[in-house]
């Protein structure tokens, strides 16, 4: 059929409407798929839903990732390293005493050794016929003794794989098994079970060189699943699933002490147990989601440890002690690795495994934790990088702004008493510290080219200073009444501009300190400056909620921007074309600079507007409110992430190279949103 020309026009324009229409419907889709992906990350990583979380990053759309996504990602396997061989669950770990080797005991049957630091497979141990439940290093890390379901005990060489021993019939089957300190004897947990007594534990011990039987005991009426020496061989611990651990003293071996917790709710069968290295306390992990911490001295309950899935009844299947730091690791069926404190604390949570977490082993300086899942992998956790005092730092003192250094290795404060700190990125430690001003610091900013800060404060007086060695180059000048908020390098490093609080703004050169530009405007109060990305414009913001772009070259206001009533703060996007306001009206007006259009109104922040921070690709704004800090989506106007503090956030910055979003929280700390590499 042919079809009439001006049909075929009409027909080819309909045809090219749709063509357009159609990606841009699959655009739409895309960005809603996004945001519900990051939703939906966000929420299961909150409930500790690994597999969950990390599925719905893996559907984001690749087009639409950001930095919301990458730590999101980061957070859902905070992990070093994965070590797969297992073809089932990962029941017990253990780390040669010199740290160089890992013994892992699974399910499938089969035991496998690691070198613990490259993570490479040594070799794979197999001769049990059942799963196997537990793998311990000798004291002098020659041997290594496996336990199984199928009744065994065996003894490896571990340099050459050899099996050395086997001991059959312990049992129903073999829990657990622990070394004598001084290497000579293995005891075994295990239990029996007949029609007439039902079901009861068994403890037996053995000679390490011969497999000769040492002694028997039976004890409780449940299967005793965990197993440990104190650090001097003088007290074995035995926990079942009666809720007890007994203790007996390894130069009688009678009567053991019984640690039973006072208020029994729940079901509170103990699943693993383990001795400090002082041999003072006893960590027990158990089936009610919690682990008990023991003072054996006084034979009393000294801490409840209570968070697993935040009051989820979800098994606590391993702790070890991170050397003497007096810290605890706990692993957990809702799929978390948590850090305890001393006084027990929980210190963090940490995400990786896509299930149950069945086991967790550290190196004896504490350097180093591995936990096994139950899908088979074994996750390498370096603990130095796990440290909370990484991502949040004490600042001595309250402070309220915050800055990066141009290469995005140190970050910089002004505080309370006027203090100004400057701490190094990679470890959260203060660098250098000093006080500049007799009254509190209001405001911060780093040259670009990376020599001085500017910092403004209610003194009233703005000053340049040195920061390698934290002295003052210059006091650029003090405004009457009073300082602004605003100070602002230019691109180069040239000039520096302050704002005044009637009116003024002054731009100082920072070759000898000389005002080279004053910019007046009445009596409006300016509080918060910006640069445009060339250096000839200069944003001011006032307290009247209006915000004028200067040309600084003959002090005249060339662009004008409305946000409304309430004071402001400014930031420029990464194209110069994009400029952010934020108000104490709880709005962030975004306008396209070029046309002097308002492009998005941002809402969602439930107080005013403190801070804002665009990332170096344009893409991202960071909104700091008393109440939150949020990451919103600069294209499309959306909400990505929303994060909270116990207390008022009142600074943030974004770092040179995208990864890191800095919170300033009135609880004398600053956060590092860290987004992995």
């Amino acid at each position: 059929m042919t079809v009439p020309t001006p049909q075929r026009s009409l027909l080819a324009g309909l045809l090219a409407l749709t063509m357009l229409a159609v990606p841009a419907a699959q655009s739409a889709q895309d960005s809603t798929l996004y945001l519900a992906s990051i939703a939906a990350a966000e929420a299961s990583l909150r409930l500790h839903e690994t597999a969950a979380a990390q599925k719905w990053l893996g559907l984001a759309p690749e087009p639409h990732r950001g930095w919301e996504w990458r730590y999101l990602k980061a957070r859902a396997d905070e992990s070093a390293r994965q070590l797969a061989g297992h073809q089932s669950l990962v029941n017990g770990l253990s780390v040669s005493p010199d740290g160089a080797l890992l013994a892992s005991a699974s399910s499938d049957r089969t035991v496998k050794l690691w070198n613990a630091v490259t993570g490479a497979l040594v070799r794979t141990l197999e001769g049990h016929t059942a799963g196997v439940t537990s793998a311990v290093f000798s004291p002098d890390g020659r041997r290594l003794a496996t336990s199984a379901s199928d009744g065994t005990l065996r003894l490896w060489d571990v340099r050459t794989g050899q099996q050395q021993l086997v001991v059959k019939g312990i049992g129903s089957g073999i829990a657990a098994v622990a070394w004598h300190p001084r290497g000579q004897e293995l005891t075994t947990t295990s239990w029996e079970r007949n029609a007439q007594r039902g079901v009861w534990g068994v403890v037996k011990s053995w000679d390490a060189s011969t497999g000769v039987p040492l002694r028997s005991l039976e004890w409780g009426v449940k299967p005793i699943v965990a197993a440990a020496y104190s650090p001097d061989g003088s007290i074995f611990a035995a926990g079942n699933w009666d809720y007890d651990v007994a203790l007996y003293r390894t130069d009688s071996w009678q009567s053991p002490a019984i640690l039973r917790p006072p208020a029994i709710a729940g079901y509170p069968a103990v699943q693993a147990l383990t001795f400090s290295p002082d041999g003072t306390r006893l960590a027990v992990g158990a089936k009610d989601g919690t682990a008990r911490v023991w003072d054996l001295t006084a034979r009393a309950l000294t801490h409840v440890l209570t968070g697993q899935a935040e009051g989820q009844s979800k098994w606590v299947n391993g702790v070890a002690y991170l050397g003497n730091t007096g810290h605890l690791a706990t692993v957990s069926s809702d799929s978390t690795l948590r850090l305890w404190d001393g006084a027990g604390r929980q210190l963090a949570t940490y995400h990786g495994h896509p299930g149950q977490v069945m086991s967790v082993a550290a190196t004896m300086d504490g350097a180093r934790l591995f936990t096994g899942g139950a899908d088979g992998v074994i996750r390498v956790w370096n603990v130095a990088d796990l440290a909370p005092a990484r991502t949040r730092w004490s600042t001595r003192e309250n402070m309220y702004e915050v800055v990066f250094s141009p290469d995005g290795t140190r970050v910089a404060t002004t505080g309370w008493t006027g203090l100004i700190s400057v701490f190094d990125v990679a470890t959260g430690n203060t660098v250098k510290s000093w006080v500049g001003h007799k009254a509190s610091g209001v405001r911060v900013a780093w040259s670009p080219n990376g020599r001085w800060l500017a910092t403004t404060s209610h003194d009233d007086r703005v000053v340049l200073w040195n920061v390698s060695t934290g002295e003052q180059v210059f006091e650029l000048g003090t405004f009457t009444p009073q300082a602004g908020d605003g100070v602002a390098f230019s691109p180069d490093s040239t000039l520096v501009a302050a704002a005044g609080g009637s009116g003024e703004v002054r731009i100082w050169r920072t070759a000898d300190g000389a005002v080279q530009h004053t910019l007046k405007d009445g009596t409006r109060a300016a509080n918060a400056l910006a640069w445009t990305l060339d250096g000839r414009g200069l944003a001011v913001a006032g307290t009247d909620g209006i915000v004028k772009i200067w040309n600084v070259a003959t002090s005249q206001p060339v662009a004008t921007f409305t946000h409304g009533r309430g004071n402001l703060v400014v930031g420029f996007g990464a194209d110069g074309k994009t400029l952010a306001v934020g108000s104490s009206d709880r709005t962030i007006s975004v306008w396209d600079v070029p046309t002097g259009t308002e492009r998005w109104r941002l809402r969602g922040h439930g107080e005013g507007l403190t801070s804002l921070a665009v990332s170096p690709d344009g893409r991202r704004l960071a909104g700091a409110s008393t109440d939150a800090l949020k990451i919103w989506d600069l294209t499309t106007g959306e909400s990505l992430l929303t994060f909270s503090a116990e207390d008022s956030i009142y600074a943030t910055a974004w770092s040179p190279d995208g990864r890191r979003v800095a919170m300033l929280v009135l609880d004398k700390t600053l956060r590092m949103l860290d987004a992995g590499r």
